[in-house]
């Protein structure tokens, strides 16, 4: 998603209202050579900054230009006091009377917001108040404050805006002023943007507080609902209200619709307060369902909604649609196949084994394959082996191991590939593999995201591997209808952003070891909407022993492949290597 700053610039007059994407800042500052340039600190999701969603990091300006040092000193105070929460900001000397201290958006753990300034005013007011501060000026809190650009020269002294180390807040005013001649960079550290728990907690605290004020005001629905584009049909529901028969039903869409436009569930809530008759715990209890349910909003086959269609007014409604919305234009038609001739949708990736490849037709960017086994019959290693190939290759693996902590899972990988810590190590400072992080929730939301802005980062993946589809977050407790939801939306997933999952899953009952016939497909769990969903679908196989056959053969069987391709794979494992044999030739699953 765009965002975009209003910037500013003074020379005999100050020159406002240029609002561009962030991406525009390098330009803006080398255009006026670097002299009195200002921005925004707050970010916005339109060009509108009235009702536009805020992305912003929470700022203190201390300023006294008549005492500076007096500045300095309750600049050095707060930032003790931020760090004794674990908390590293970020000091600017704004080039003339005063500082500012920033906390990055991304250490508060909250989502954009049409009120995030507005809280962030009420905790520095608390924090005015119990630290007995003077010179914090808190008429900065507005949505179109705009602060000068780090190092940018200030018209008056000359001086340019600098960042601070902590340690130089120790320094005469008159030694930060030298330091300010000149332009500086320094290093950024990780710990400026890390995730603090404590002001999550105190940022949703100010926010009740917030709400608390807006509400004995009468306040809070105007500041909430002129946060988003509201649909016409929405407009007129809210206005005119519904029945007693329908109102709960219709209350229900309506916090899809809010979902739909990433407004957070708190504003939701105060947005339907009192909605044609119903109670606050009755609201409270339908925005939650919608917020934590896998449904999306939806007024084309939804009758409830309707009954209240302006088609005159909305390009959305059911009515306006024509069978040119439904199908695919010939030009756009014959711009995928010009993709698949120039094999766009083509990979390097491999399975493994070369005569995997050969018999499924290879990997293609746009595919969910999934991996099915018993417990204990070795998912995780073939993933691993698979993830050391692809890496080896160049390719750029992603592996999400979400059941056990990654010092064990790098532990259980020197096995399962057959190299000591010493080896390990080395392998992994040479090839392009990265691990989810411990501790985090995987949900095919975040995942997306993650992944959409890791591309704008020019930081790309070719291969995912999730281990296992267990213990994606689920969006509902009905396990089928969990399997079923996960499955479809990573197959949207793949296709949207070119990127190939490979997902393991297990089967409903079984136990480890080889057995006389494999599994049929109709036993993994979630089978029917899964097998769908996938492009690929097979599972290993350890047979058992018959006489002359070497008791490490693993057979590869694939069960579905929308590509052609339904032969068996059989090799051999032995020291963390599925090993290419004259026996690991391509056999028909009907031979056993």
């Amino acid at each position: 998603m765009s965002l975009y700053k209003e910037f500013a610039y003074a020379n005999t007059h100050f020159h406002r209202n240029i609002i561009e994407k962030e991406s525009y800042e390098k330009e803006f500052i080398a255009k006026h050579k670097n002299d009195s340039c200002y921005s925004t600190f707050a970010s916005y999701d339109r060009k509108d900054q009235e009702t536009a969603i805020i992305t912003a990091p929470y700022i203190i300006d201390i300023d006294k230009e008549e005492d500076v040092e007096s500045a300095k000193m309750e600049t050095k105070q707060i930032v003790a006091l931020l760090n004794r929460i674990g908390v590293t900001p970020l000091i600017y000397f704004s080039g003339l009377k005063g500082f500012h201290i920033e906390v990055p958006f991304e250490c508060w753990g909250i989502q954009p917001s049409f009120h995030i300034i507005d809280v962030f005013k009420e905790l520095t007011k608390n924090m005015v108040k119990s630290q007995g501060l003077k010179n914090v000026d808190l008429k900065v809190y507005e949505r179109k404050r705009v602060f000068r650009i780090n190092n940018t020269k200030h018209f008056k002294s000359g001086l340019y805006k600098i960042q601070l180390k902590e340690e130089e807040l120790d320094l005469t005013v008159n030694e930060i002023i030298e330091l300010a001649k000149n332009k500086r960079c320094l290093k950024s550290s990780p710990d400026y943007y890390k995730f603090n728990k404590t002001l999550k907690g105190s940022y949703l605290q100010a926010e009740k507080m917030y709400f608390s004020q807006k509400e004995k005001k009468n306040e809070h629905k105007i500041c909430s609902i002129d946060s988003i584009k509201l649909r016409p049909c929405v407009k007129a529901i809210l206005e005119n209200g519904v029945d007693e028969g329908n109102r709960n039903d219709i209350c229900y869409n309506l916090s899809l619709f809010f979902k739909s436009q990433n407004l957070p569930e708190l504003d939701a809530m105060r947005v339907l307060h009192g909605f044609s008759g119903l109670g606050d715990k009755e609201i409270e209890s339908t925005v939650k369902s919608a917020y934590r349910s896998s449904f999306k909003w939806g007024c084309n086959e939804n009758e409830l909604i309707q009954q209240f269609c302006d088609k005159d007014r909305c390009v959305y409604g059911y009515q306006r649609k024509t069978i040119t919305d439904l199908v695919w234009s010939k030009d756009d038609l014959i711009k995928e196949l010009e993709k698949e001739e120039r094999g766009e949708y083509n990979t390097s990736l491999t399975f493994g084994l070369k005569e995997m490849d050969n018999a499924w037709n290879g990997i293609r960017k746009d595919e969910l394959i999934t991996l099915v086994a018993d417990s204990g019959i070795g998912k995780t290693s073939y993933a691993f082996w698979m993830a050391k190939k692809n890496a080896e290759m160049g390719n750029r693996v992603l592996f999400c191991s979400l059941e056990m902590a990654t010092s064990a899972l790098l532990s259980r990988a020197t096995g399962d590939l057959g190299m000591d810590f010493k080896q390990m190590k080395s392998w992994i400072a040479d090839n392009p593999i990265y691990f989810y992080k411990d501790g985090q929730r995987l949900s095919t939301k975040n995942l997306r995201i993650n992944l959409e802005n890791s591309i704008k980062q020019d930081f790309g993946i070719d291969l995912i591997i999730i281990d296992h589809l267990g213990y994606v977050e689920k969006p509902s407790d009905k396990i089928y209808e969990s399997i079923s939801t996960i499955a479809e939306e990573l197959s949207n997933f793949c296709k949207d952003l070119s990127i190939p999952v490979l997902l393991l899953h297990h089967y409903t009952k079984g136990s480890a070891g080889a057995s006389e016939k494999p599994r049929s497909v109709n036993d993994v769990l979630g089978s029917g909407r899964l097998r769908d969903f996938s492009s690929k679908l097979f599972q290993i196989w350890y047979p058992k022993k018959k006489d002359g056959d070497d008791d490490k053969l693993t057979a590869f069987i694939m069960e579905k492949n929308r590509y052609g391709g339904y032969k068996t794979v059989k090799a051999f494992y032995e020291s963390g290597e599925y090993k290419h044999d004259l026996a690991a030739e391509i056999i028909d699953t009907d031979d056993y």
